[in-house]
């Protein structure tokens, strides 16, 4: 208690004494006689740093109840509560404010999803792009399983097949050679990355259309959008199948890069 009392006040919260905290701790056991002390956001959040939690871990009772008191007289589960903190799921009602225009939850919860989609489009692109660098034994090492797997077991080769267009990866069983498979393989894993990147872009653009302030970019991340759109600007004339003519392939219609992108050199 005493070191836990110590990291508080290395990271700026001295108010969370080993007295004080014994006090929060007194409030918490349900056995207790005595009121304990109240914690206040930011002395919750530097617990849940020196403590290494989640500060909802601190704050619902997952896995230990199967209700929890979010004010008087309303309870939900503790996983609704959380759903609830993070803005994927409604308690109440906004009729209770009786106005001509009432504040709506999903449009209050509008940042949390924003922030989470970016992350996740981020999360996704990042993961696409180690495809483009896979070395060439460890692409044919793979191939070669998969390709024994879809011979061996002719009643799920339709399974096998499904399970390579998920990966973007060629087809298993392909009568081509190892060098036109490794060809192939980077070009549907460079077709998979741009178009994780787009789905980066938009999620990006979203926040921006919300007037939010965007999250840093990764400086890879940011340099390969600044490749995609010069790409995209430069698209060669293709031939249209219907009219045999040629025609140029339009541009987007703004940037991959929302105006004001901050890099972020070690995300």
């Amino acid at each position: 208690m005493r070191h836990l009392a110590e990291l508080c006040a290395e990271h700026g919260v001295a108010t969370l004494t080993q007295a004080s905290l014994t006090n929060i701790e007194r409030g918490l056991a349900a056995n207790s006689d005595r009121e304990g002390r109240a914690v206040t956001v930011p002395e919750l959040f530097v617990l849940a740093y020196v403590l290494d939690v989640p500060p909802a871990a601190l704050m619902l009772p997952l896995g230990d109840s199967n209700a929890v008191e979010i004010c008087p007289d309303v309870n939900v589960t503790p996983y609704a509560a959380l759903q609830w903190m993070t803005g994927h799921k409604q308690i109440g009602s906004a009729e209770k404010w009786n106005t001509a225009q009432p504040l709506f939850y999903y449009g209050a919860a509008e940042r949390c999803l924003r922030f989470e989609e970016i992350a996740n489009m981020k999360s996704s692109a990042s993961a696409a792009r180690y495809g483009l660098y896979e070395k060439p034994w460890e692409i044919l090492k793979a191939r070669r399983r998969y390709d024994l797997q879809w011979k061996k077991n002719p009643e799920s080769r339709s399974s096998y097949e499904n399970n390579a267009v998920v990966r973007n990866e060629p087809l298993p069983g392909l009568p081509i050679s190892d060098d036109e498979y490794v060809e192939e393989y980077r070009k549907l894993k460079a077709a998979s990355y741009e178009k994780h990147l787009g789905y980066y872009s938009s999620a990006l653009w979203k926040a921006h259309d919300s007037k939010m302030q965007l999250p840093t970019v990764p400086q890879l991340l940011y340099d390969d959008l600044s490749a995609l759109q010069s790409k995209l600007e430069l698209l060669p004339d293709e031939i249209s199948q219907r009219a045999g003519e040629h025609r140029k392939l339009p541009a987007p219609s703004r940037s991959l890069l929302p105006p004001g992108i901050e890099i972020a050199e070690d995300a």
